[in-house]
């Protein structure tokens, strides 16, 4: 993870994927765990800068929030799925 000026449209791709675009299992939104748009804030606030490996940068992030497969959830994870080119993108987006 790098965090150098280079690298902030890898870290707007990735905020705005949990803020805007994060796609919540239905399972969450079930037991009523949908987060609002404070508590997206709060999750972005919490991440590290994060950014592609070396000279690469990322073409698109997709965000989803998965459950842990209890009843009731004990905790949530944040999956972020992030391409390089186009090719893995529309690949990522057809199954998310």
């Amino acid at each position: 993870m790098s965090s150098g000026e280079d690298r902030q449209d890898d870290i707007a791709l990735v905020r705005r994927a949990i803020t805007h675009e994060l796609k919540v299992h239905p399972r969450i939104v079930d037991q009523g765990h949908a987060p609002d748009a404070a508590a997206l804030a709060q999750l972005v606030d919490a991440l590290p800068a994060l950014s592609a490996f070396g000279t690469k940068s990322f073409s698109s992030v997709a965000a989803i929030l998965d459950w842990d497969h209890q009843l009731p959830s004990q905790f949530h994870l944040l999956r972020l799925l992030a391409s390089y080119d186009k090719r893995d993108e529309e690949r990522v987006r057809a199954v998310v």
